[in-house]
C-alpha cells in the first residue's frame, strides 16, 4: 500500500492559465524596466537640451574684435576674431621629407593585410557553429593575426609606418596664437602629391620597390595586384586661409569658453564666419542628437508598455473589465500611454524656460494621444464586426 499522499491535479486550462500568467510576469518586470529607462533617457536628453540652449543664448553676447590687436581687457570673455593664418615654417613630415606650405600635413598608411570575418556555420550537437572565412583588404591599423582561428597561411607582417598629423610651427591668426586642439580639427584637407624624393628615401629604407602613382607611393611590386604586406602612402593638407574663431581669450591665445550652463564654446571655422552662425553650426549637430534619443526614447517606453500590457490577456479570463482593454488592442493602448508620459517628461523640462516648446509638446502628445485612442476604438469595432460575422 503506497502511503503517499497525491494533491489534485490541474486540469489542463488551469495549468495552461497559470502558465500564461507565470510567462507574463518576466515581461512585465521587462516593461517597468524599459519604461522607467526610457523615462530617465527622455528626462536626461531635455536637460541637457535645455541647457545647450542657455549656453547657446549666453554665448549669443559673443565680442568680435579685431585679428591684429590684442586687449587684455578681453581676458575671460568670449570673443569672435576672424583673420589669415599664417605659420613659421611649412608643416613639416621628418619620416618621408614631406613638407606642406599649409597649416596641417595628414599622412595616411594602409598595409594590404588579411582580415578575419565570420558567419553562421551549420548546426551542431553545441548549437550553431561558427564559419571563418578570411579576405584580403587595404586597412589603416594594423590587424593582429595572432588572434585569428586560424592563424596558418594568414600571417600579417608589421606595419613600418602608421598615419600621421603633423602642424606648421608658429601658427596665428593675426596676432593670436593658435593651439593645436583647434588645428587638428580645422578645415578641409586637399590632397598633396608625393614625389620621386619621397619614394628614393622610403625605397633605401625598406629596401623594397617603390613607385609614384597618381601622388600617392606605392610599396610593393604591382599596384595593380596588391599583396600581403603591401604599403599605400597617402598624403593630404589644409592651406593656409582665413578662417575664424569663437573662444574665450587667454592672453595672446585660445581657450575653452564655459559659460554658466551648457557645454564649453571653442569653435574655428574656414571663411569669414559671422558669430551667429557659428554658433548654430554646433547646435544644429546637438539637435539632431537630441531629436534621435527622443525618438528612440520613445519607442523604447512603447515597447515597455507593449510588454506590460500584454500579460492583461492571461487576467482577462478572470477580470471581465479587462477584456475590453485587449479588445480595443495592446499596441494602441500603449500608444497612448506613451503619447501621454512621454511629452510630459519632455515639456516639464523646458516649461520654466521655454514654456511655448512646453505647451507645444504637450499639444503634439495630446494629438498622438487622440490617435491612440481613435486607433484603439477601429481595432475593438474591427474586432466585434469579425466577431459577428
Amino acid at each position: 500500500m503506497n502511503d503517499t499522499q497525491q494533491g489534485e491535479a490541474p486540469t489542463d486550462e488551469e495549468g495552461s492559465w497559470l502558465e500564461r500568467l507565470g510567462d507574463s510576469v518576466g515581461a512585465i518586470v521587462l516593461g517597468v524596466v524599459l519604461i522607467v529607462a526610457a523615462s530617465s533617457l527622455l528626462f536626461w536628453n531635455e536637460r541637457q537640451a535645455v541647457s545647450n540652449e542657455k549656453g547657446m543664448a549666453q554665448g549669443a553676447g559673443v565680442l568680435s574684435v579685431p585679428a591684429d590687436r590684442i586687449n587684455p581687457d578681453n581676458d575671460g570673455k568670449l570673443v569672435h576674431v576672424v583673420g589669415t593664418l599664417t605659420a613659421v615654417g611649412p608643416a613639416t613630415d621628418l619620416e618621408f621629407g614631406m613638407r606642406s606650405p599649409g597649416i596641417r600635413l595628414h599622412r595616411i598608411v594602409e598595409m594590404f593585410q588579411w582580415r578575419e570575418e565570420s558567419e553562421p556555420g551549420k548546426a551542431n550537437g553545441n548549437g550553431t557553429a561558427r564559419k571563418y572565412v578570411y579576405v584580403r583588404a587595404w586597412a589603416e591599423y594594423p590587424v593582429d593575426s595572432d588572434d585569428f582561428q586560424e592563424w596558418r597561411g594568414h600571417a600579417n607582417p608589421e606595419m613600418p609606418y602608421r598615419t600621421h598629423l603633423a602642424l606648421a610651427p608658429g601658427p596665428r591668426l593675426g596676432a593670436f596664437i593658435v593651439p593645436p586642439n583647434l588645428l587638428y580639427r580645422f578645415g578641409v584637407e586637399e590632397p598633396l602629391a608625393a614625389g620621386d624624393e619621397q619614394a628614393a628615401l622610403l625605397r633605401k629604407r625598406l629596401n623594397r620597390p617603390v613607385k609614384v602613382v597618381d601622388g600617392a607611393l606605392y610599396v610593393g611590386s604591382d599596384p595593380a595586384d596588391p599583396q600581403i604586406g603591401d604599403l599605400r602612402i597617402t598624403f593630404r593638407h589644409v592651406p593656409l586661409q582665413t578662417a575664424s574663431v569663437v573662444a574665450e581669450q587667454a592672453g595672446r591665445t585660445f581657450d575653452a569658453y564655459h559659460p554658466e550652463v551648457g557645454g564649453p564654446i571653442e569653435v574655428m571655422l574656414p571663411g569669414d564666419v559671422p558669430a551667429t552662425k557659428m554658433f548654430t553650426m554646433p547646435e544644429d549637430g546637438g539637435s539632431a542628437w537630441a531629436w534621435a534619443i527622443r525618438v528612440g526614447g520613445g519607442l523604447l517606453m512603447f515597447l515597455g508598455f507593449v510588454l506590460v500590457m500584454g500579460p492583461i490577456s492571461a487576467l482577462a479570463d478572470i477580470v471581465p473589465i479587462l477584456i475590453a482593454v485587449v479588445e480595443a488592442g495592446v499596441a494602441a493602448i500603449g500608444l497612448f500611454f506613451t503619447a501621454v508620459l512621454a511629452p510630459l517628461i519632455v515639456a516639464g523640462a523646458w516649461v520654466m524656460y521655454r514654456p511655448d516648446i512646453a505647451v507645444a509638446v504637450i499639444a503634439a502628445g495630446a494629438v498622438l494621444a487622440l490617435g491612440a485612442l481613435w486607433l484603439a476604438h477601429w481595432h475593438k469595432a474591427k474586432r466585434d464586426a469579425a466577431a459577428v460575422e
